[in-house]
């Protein structure tokens, strides 16, 4: 297209679709915008060091008013429950850092087995996971869902105690966002500080590099949790929030 005098042309591009961007004709269309806003960090660094002249965007994704209250009135009396349920949203990337299952000491091992805990991963392949944790199968007391649609992995954050989100890097992961307006709480790496969300204060973040660590965070949040308000900790869910964020980025130039 042609760029005429005073408009401006703004490309915002989401997810692993920002690798095309790499590829002719992409590379060409590309250079003719005024602006290009990559969603997550991940893929915004991907493309600044190819070249390309980016700034990112936080990935907020607030849910749908109908979606979510669908899921509030079918939640689950969590605390009735036998067992208590954690669950993570990945991929088969290295910077989700999945590895860290395979270094858990062996008491959350034994919780998995006597069924006093649940881990359900969601989006990460079975040969991936078995690859990294080096197993030949699956341990006891963890459920690989596989990819799921977004109403479906809502519902498994919903139905969860704790989200947790080992990843050393991410962003502003929509999923933390996704958690909080469900009233899930999350265990985050404290490599993680994006927009909204009070990294300093958050009591459930843990080191990233030790399992241990994790696992203390785990078993605190489960013990604490419930006395805690996510609120004061997270600014940024609704979608009104949401959209004045994206406004102040967008006018901002």
């Amino acid at each position: 297209f042609i760029r005429k005098k005073n408009i401006k042309f703004v490309l915002t591009i989401h997810g692993e679709d920002a690798r095309y961007l790499q590829y002719l004709p992409f590379r060409f269309v590309v250079k003719r915008f005024t602006k290009v806003y990559v969603v997550g960090s991940y893929w915004t660094s991907f493309l600044l060091k190819k070249g390309f002249n980016v700034e990112e965007i936080p990935n907020f994704s607030p849910i749908e008013k109908e979606i979510k209250d669908n899921l509030q009135n079918s939640k689950t009396h969590r605390n009735d429950l036998p067992s208590k349920q954690l669950c993570v949203v990945a991929s088969d990337k290295s910077h989700k850092n999945l590895k860290i299952f395979k270094e858990m000491p062996k008491e959350f091992f034994e919780h998995l087995k006597l069924s006093k805990l649940s881990l359900n991963i969601v989006g990460v392949s079975k040969n991936y996971f078995l690859k990294i944790m080096e197993v030949e199968d699956i341990p006891d007391g963890i459920i690989l869902s596989g990819r799921q649609s977004r109403l479906n992995t809502l519902s498994i954050i919903n139905k969860s105690d704790l989200l947790l989100i080992p990843s050393f890097t991410e962003g502003n992961p929509k999923v933390v966002w996704e958690s909080v307006e469900l009233k899930t709480f999350p265990i985050i790496s404290n490599t993680l500080n994006f927009l909204g969300y009070n990294h300093e204060q958050y009591p459930f973040k843990f080191n990233p590099d030790n399992a241990d660590n994790f696992w203390k965070i785990i078993k605190e949040a489960i013990l604490k949790k419930d006395k805690l308000k996510l609120d004061n900790y997270f600014k940024i869910s609704s979608y009104n929030s949401v959209r004045q964020e994206y406004n102040k980025i967008y006018t901002k130039n």
